[in-house]
């Protein structure tokens, strides 16, 4: 159930229209803490007016009374002991907005000691749902999330394939969702699919951050997003991009080759009429010969979409037949062990 909660404070004044509030804490917050719940504030609600006393380790707000009310249950739900049970609080409905929802998302696998897997979560939920009204509490492992029920519900996605044991989870389903524009976000322009995908044989960084690259240069797939500690990429597109992605990835994402004979073409063909094509290097190819073989690629061909990953080494060129066909001649009168398929 969506609940409002009105936080006990010491001091409420009333300024002309706005209010001035001081919030206490029976639990009391590090300065970084009491600087985050701040930050939450001021992001999350979009209240101005927010100072803290680290003496005392309060904070006062200056606002209307719903922004007051807001302030009043953020504060309370996160004045929690450290060692309390993990459970998220039910969803604020924000006063006279239907669809203006407050979830605070507890997370139970990221530790308070681990800020950069908590930051992880937060910038997927910004990057891949597009959700800018969201912050971190580290005491708790806390997110606090602000937006429509879609976007909650997206959030809450990511929120629970993110936050998982590492190597727990292979799999992830799609999340579907309407991205929506005009007043009140009533008119729909497209329906767009999010996937998480676990790496199987990828877990050092560099190889991650080059499959990653791969899929925003060869696919121009820009909402992608690596969480390394799992390892797994977050990925929003269409449903062709999603698929053309997930072969990519399992084209990458693959131990060392064993033999460097041509067994075939490793090619996906792509809705408009282009294909994409790895390939795939003798084992001991190091980067900077993979980075030759690039920039040959580009030197014939200007405009072709091509990257690379190191280790184990592949080239993954997007291009129309004709292309792929002079981009294939150029690698293999370059480096005759080049195969086409591990």
């Amino acid at each position: 159930m969506l609940a409002r909660f009105f936080a006990l404070t010491l001091i409420t004044v009333g300024i002309g229209s706005a209010q001035s509030q001081t919030f206490d804490f029976t639990n009391k917050p590090s300065p970084q803490g009491l600087q985050e719940i701040a930050a939450i504030l001021r992001t999350v609600c979009g209240i101005r007016q927010v100072s803290i006393d680290s003496t005392f380790s309060t904070i006062n707000v200056q606002g209307t009374p719903d922004e007051l009310s807001m302030s009043g249950w953020i504060v309370h739900n996160l004045d929690q002991p450290a060692n309390a049970p993990a459970a998220s609080p039910a969803p604020f409905l924000v006063s006279g907005k239907n669809e203006d929802i407050i979830r605070i998302f507890h997370l139970t696998h990221i530790s308070d000691s681990s800020p950069q897997g908590i930051q992880a979560i937060l910038t997927a939920v910004r990057t891949i749902a597009d959700i800018q009204k969201v912050f971190n509490y580290t005491a708790l492992t806390d997110l606090v999330v602000r937006g429509t029920s879609d976007e909650i519900a997206f959030a809450e996605y990511l929120v629970n394939a993110l936050d998982i044991v590492p190597g727990a989870v292979t799999s992830s389903a799609e999340f579907h969702f309407a991205v929506r524009t005009g007043v009140f976000r009533q008119t729909i322009l497209r329906t767009d699919t999010a996937h998480i995908f676990y790496l199987a044989h990828t877990a050092n960084q560099q190889g991650l951050q080059e499959i990653l690259t791969t899929l925003r240069t060869v696919t121009e797939i820009q909402r992608v997003f690596n969480v390394n500690s799992l390892p797994a990429l977050a990925v929003r597109g269409s449903a062709a991009d999603i698929t053309a992605a997930e072969w990519i990835i399992q084209s990458l994402d693959t131990v060392a080759y064993t033999n460097i004979q041509p067994s075939g073409i490793r090619e996906f063909n792509m809705q408009d009429g282009g294909a994409i094509r790895v390939f795939y290097p003798p084992v001991n190819t190091m980067g900077n010969e993979l980075s030759q073989m690039m920039r040959l690629v580009r030197i014939e061909l200007p405009n072709i979409h091509v990257f690379f990953k190191s280790v184990p080494p592949a080239v993954i060129i997007r291009g129309t037949a004709e292309q792929i066909g002079k981009a294939d001649s150029v690698l293999r009168s370059n480096y005759k062990s080049v195969s086409a398929k591990p």
